[in-house]
């Protein structure tokens, strides 16, 4: 199973067996006693990512997730949200080459993919503390680099920037309300289209088409 699915489903089935303790926060009134129909938030969170379609494997790229969100509650069950993140991408790797002239040669490829990400998302309340979303995101490339370095003889290989300008996502998370309106969620998100075509993309480092694919872990105050 995917390692992302895998540690949404933990998640999951270990916040359904713990006993409710607080209300859940979107039913809450305001101050004012009244119904809140809408909050705002800050999202700060780290990504474990790898890029599909390389011939790497593994979430070896970690990265910033972090920004704002605004939520508008819908009924008792549901909330729609949207978000404005600065979001890391990309890949990382290190192998080992052995080479008969100079020996054991350690290689460390990394494509390094800095998006600013706009994810919609409806969340629906399983349990008085536990939240399941669903939704898609558009992300637009801010910078990127792609680099092949030789450890011993300090040689960097900066490879040409072909990577497409947009990204588009599909998600799923798991929410759980930690404390109030402190909230911990896991999210895995996998683009729907390449992120570069195949006749862009250099020999060594694969011959299919791209996709973004990472698991986040976010941590989110909402007021």
């Amino acid at each position: 199973m995917n390692p992302g699915l895998s540690l949404l489903t933990v998640l999951l089935c270990s916040s359904i067996s713990v006993q409710a303790q607080q209300d859940n926060f979107f039913n809450k009134p305001d101050k004012n006693g009244q119904d809140k129909l809408f909050y705002g938030g800050v999202v700060l969170g780290i990504n474990a990512a790898q890029v599909d379609g390389d011939t790497y494997a593994g979430y070896h790229k970690a990265g910033l997730n972090t920004g704002l969100a605004a939520y508008i509650k819908v009924n008792s069950k549901v909330v729609a949200s949207v978000e404005l993140l600065y979001s890391q991408k990309g890949a990382r790797n290190v192998q080992v080459y052995n080479s008969p002239a100079v020996g054991s040669i350690p290689i460390m490829y990394s494509a390094k993919l800095n998006y600013a990400e706009i994810p919609v998302m409806v969340h629906y309340a399983a349990a008085e503390r536990l939240h399941l979303g669903a939704g898609a995101s558009y992300s637009r490339l801010i910078s990127d680099k792609e680099l092949m370095d030789s450890y011993t003889s300090g040689i960097t290989n900066t490879l040409e920037n072909t990577f497409r300008k947009q990204d588009f996502n599909y998600l799923v998370s798991v929410s759980y309300q930690l404390y109030n309106n402190f909230f911990a969620r896991a999210r895995y998100q996998y683009s729907m289209i390449s992120i570069r075509d195949a006749q862009k993309i250099p020999v060594e480092f694969g011959t299919a088409r791209q996709f973004n694919n990472l698991f986040a872990l976010q941590f989110v105050c909402l007021f």
